[in-house]
Parts: C-alpha cells; structure tokens; sequence
C-alpha cells in the first residue's frame, strides 16, 4: 500500500503508533517491509494513520494486539456494588414514577382516552419497576422487606399523593 510521497510533514515513528494506537513496533515492521512511506528524513507519512495499513496483519493473526479482546476481559465485581445497585435501582423507581407522569400528560395530549392512557401507564410503570427489581436479583433486601419487589418504592400505588392524579393530569394536559 505505498503512495506518492506527499507534501505533508512527516511525522515520527513513535507518533504514528500513538495515533493509530498500535505498538511502535508494527509501525517499525511496516516501515522495514515499504507498507508505509519513509520520507527521507526518516519520518512517516502520518496520511497512513487510519487507513487499513494493519488489516492484512489482522487477518493473518499477525498484529500486536487481537481484534476483539472483549473474550480476554473478565468483569470485575466489587463489594461496592452491592451499596450502588439499590442506589441506582431506587432512583430509577422514583423517576419512573415521574416518567410514568410525563408519559401519562403525553398520551392525554395526543387525544388518547383517559381509559387507555391509565392502562398505558401502569403498565409501563409495573415493567419498569421489574426491571429495578430485577436488577436487585443479587443484592440482600432492606431490613422489613422479604424481598426487593416488596419494597414499598416498587409497590405504592400509582398515581400518589406525590405524583399527583388524573385529574392534575389532565389539566396538563389541556395546557399547550
């Protein structure tokens, strides 16, 4: 893959690598091997960065570092997460309570019958609010609870004094 020298500044072999991040190593390879353009004051024609020069490397199994490392990687769990994912769980079952408002304005504006919009939004809710728990699978539940999906942020009723009712709803609705 040569090309025409260009009158672009070179630039060297250690910044080609970090660019196209790969070992200066391979760079050195291909510079060896004329798979990429050597000024002559001994810098690289950095037009390469980007382009494709390592895919036959790959395809051979040649390069420094495999195409897909994600097989390589093991995740990590720490004891931390057992105090994140009811944080994280908690906030995502107090917005969803807030979201299952907007959707239920939303669904009111586009002429939605109140009927079907409360059957629209409790359903919604009663899927998101599963999948908080359900996040919570591994993680112990908190003291007066049997379990995560009897935690009263999973359970109470929809809407609530906090939310707001059909009522308020609608009223926002009605306002454009």
């Amino acid at each position: 893959m040569k090309r025409p020298q260009s009158k672009v500044e070179g630039i060297s072999i250690r910044e080609f690598a970090r660019r196209d991040g790969c070992s200066e190593r391979l760079v050195r390879r291909h510079v060896d091997r004329g798979a990429i353009t050597k000024f002559p004051d001994g810098s690289i024609d950095p037009t390469f960065v980007g382009t494709g020069w390592r895919s036959s490397a790959r395809r051979q199994g040649r390069a420094d570092r495999p195409a897909d490392t994600s097989e390589k990687l093991k995740p990590v769990r720490t004891k931390l997460s057992a105090f994140v994912a009811p944080i994280e769980a908690t906030t995502f079952a107090i917005a969803a309570d807030a979201w299952a408002m907007d959707l239920a304005v939303i669904l009111l504006r586009q002429g939605i019958p109140k009927e079907a919009a409360q059957g629209i939004c409790a359903a919604w809710l009663a899927a998101a609010r599963q999948g908080a728990v359900d996040c919570l699978k591994d993680v112990p539940a908190p003291p007066g609870c049997g379990s995560w999906a009897e935690h009263p942020l999973f359970t109470a009723p929809w809407p609530n004094a906090s939310s707001g009712t059909w009522a308020d709803f609608e009223a926002e609705a009605a306002v454009l």
